[in-house]
């Protein structure tokens, strides 16, 4: 039975967090760029979404709570540093170029 609800409950969650915005930029209405800046706004779009996810982590959330603790604070600290330096990296870039 736990591992059914951990499976449904991981499922859900790559479904709303990496596939819907996988849509979006799918289904976006705008033109083509080269594949660097395509790669560069799929990976912030991607970013954004997973730290959206993080709230969703929280030990306070139902759906965490069949899982060990352990494992959700392993998977909280990856997504955590790898997104937020992908994040402050393009704010950074953003701020830079302007003062140009």
């Amino acid at each position: 039975m736990k591992e059914t609800i951990k499976k449904y409950n991981l499922f859900t969650a790559i479904l709303i967090f990496v596939a819907l915005p996988l849509l979006f930029w799918a289904l976006g209405d705008f033109p083509r760029r080269t594949i660097l800046k395509e790669s560069i706004s799929l990976l912030t779009i991607l970013a954004f979404f997973m730290m959206l996810g993080q709230f969703f982590l929280a030990r306070s959330n139902g759906m965490v709570k069949v899982f060990k603790m352990g494992n959700v604070l392993k998977i909280h600290k990856v997504i955590g540093y790898i997104f937020v330096s992908i994040l402050t990296h393009k704010l950074t870039c953003r701020s830079l170029r302007k003062k140009k």
